[in-house]
């Protein structure tokens, strides 16, 4: 069992650095607006790239015929197109390749009598994400298929937190696999203060989810104050309801930068507590506080440079690596349970 156990933490482990370059990857063609450049889904017969002048000209004859090309990208040229449809092509093509590496931990899972009754379960709920990742994709592209040329900002957020789920599951399964045998010290380690921090941080990254969807980064590109004022100036529209918290860019923009100073704060309550924890943990509250002190200050950039691209992709970069340590504290911590 301890061949098959390495094997098949092996597969996740491949897949989780996966599923963390397609996030990148996801992010860098939002940002660059690639994402509208393909305006069919063709789950099999879309693997295959463009291999002749043809294939182009057709590829770019639907592209024109797309609300984005007639009303944003009129004076593009076949060049143009083509700039911006690899980074697409290559984020559609990648996810189909983690589906393929996944069937390496399934079969070895299903293969194992032990492995299958601990993680087969486990390892179905990830396909299932995945499947559910890609058809949301789709879901999400079709919103900006119609009359406006502009995905729908809500579909791109729980599209985007689907993908850290679906991220965050794996790492948890990898790990699990890697400890179900071994013995953790106990830690005096409040678990709830840990999962409220998991809340904040969640919270935080469906707002900045948000943010890139409404394009709310770039207006009031000053810091700390929106602008002139402490609270954006839409708080104070007589017409202000609930429905502004998702779908204002202003007030969006303000609530993505509260959560994140309050999970800052958070953290930094956590790193107080960890001279209490183990050897084990205590790199971890460390390693998250830089992190998330770091991506604190690259979203501070962010505005202030009106969303300059690689500091935006840097920013949701280092977003993944905190949810990673947080998803490892979790799961070393319930091992202790």
């Amino acid at each position: 069992m301890d061949t098959q156990a390495k094997s098949l933490e092996r597969g996740l482990w491949v897949t989780f650095f996966m599923i963390f370059i397609m996030i990148i990857l996801g992010g860098v063609t939002r940002l660059t607006g690639s994402g509208l450049s393909i305006v069919e889904w063709k789950p099999i017969t879309g693997i295959l790239p463009p291999l002749s002048a043809q294939d182009w000209d057709t590829l770019f004859a639907q592209y024109q015929t797309s609300p984005e090309f007639q009303k944003i990208n009129s004076d593009m040229t076949l060049e143009g197109f083509k700039g911006i449809f690899w980074l697409e092509y290559v984020h559609r093509l990648w996810g189909r390749l983690i589906g393929l590496v996944f069937l390496w931990p399934i079969i070895v899972c299903a293969r194992d009598h032990e492995l299958r009754r601990e993680f087969l379960d486990k390892l179905l709920i990830i396909l299932g994400l995945g499947g559910a990742q890609g058809f949301l994709g789709w879901i999400m592209v079709k919103s900006g298929l119609t009359s406006e040329p502009h995905v729908d900002h809500l579909r791109l957020a729980f599209h985007f937190m689907l993908g850290v789920a679906t991220f965050a599951f794996v790492l948890w399964t990898a790990l699990s696999v890697k400890l179900h045998k071994g013995d953790i010290e106990k830690d005096l380690v409040n678990r709830d203060f840990l999962l409220v921090i998991c809340v904040l941080v969640t919270l935080t990254l469906f707002y900045g989810a948000l943010v890139a969807g409404l394009k709310a980064g770039l207006i009031y590109n000053t810091f700390p104050m929106m602008g002139e004022t402490w609270i954006p100036l839409e708080f104070f529209n007589p017409y202000f309801n609930v429905g502004y918290f998702l779908n204002d860019p202003g007030v969006v923009q303000f609530t993505h930068r509260c959560l994140a100073m309050l999970s800052c704060v958070s953290v930094l309550i956590l790193l107080g507590q960890s001279s209490q924890f183990s050897t084990i943990l205590r790199p971890l509250v460390f390693g998250l506080f830089i992190a998330i002190l770091f991506q604190a200050g690259l979203g501070i950039l962010t505005v202030l440079t009106h969303v300059s691209i690689p500091l935006a992709s840097l920013h949701q970069t280092v977003a993944m690596i905190v949810i990673a340590i947080l998803t490892s504290l979790l799961a070393l911590t319930e091992q202790e349970r």
